[in-house]
């Protein structure tokens, strides 16, 4: 599937890593980590964390200054339906080195 161009998009790098029998998602340069029982859950479970983190930016975190660097991501994440927000951390990911 075609996804839009957004500009400024930011590059996502997700690593995928198998730990205790689940798939790990983390974003790496962000404190984004997710689990799930395959890849698919576990970037679900990552785009709502962005999902979540954009709505506590816009209340309180933007005032932060270890998080107005994250502006352009909170943008991307508002701006991106559910599918694009997922097409856009399967095409960053990658496997983990450990």
């Amino acid at each position: 599937m075609n996804r839009p161009s957004f500009s400024r998009e930011p590059q996502a790098f997700v690593v995928i890593t198998r730990e205790a029998g689940v798939v790990v998602a983390r974003m790496l340069g962000h404190p984004f980590v997710s689990e799930g029982a395959n890849l698919d859950s576990a970037l679900t479970d990552l785009a709502a964390a962005l999902r979540e983190y954009a709505e506590n930016w816009d209340e309180r975190l933007q005032h932060a200054p270890n998080h107005g660097a994250n502006r352009g991501l909170v943008h991307f994440v508002k701006q991106a339906t559910d599918e694009e927000l997922l097409d856009w951390l399967r095409e960053g990911s990658a496997p983990g080195a450990r």
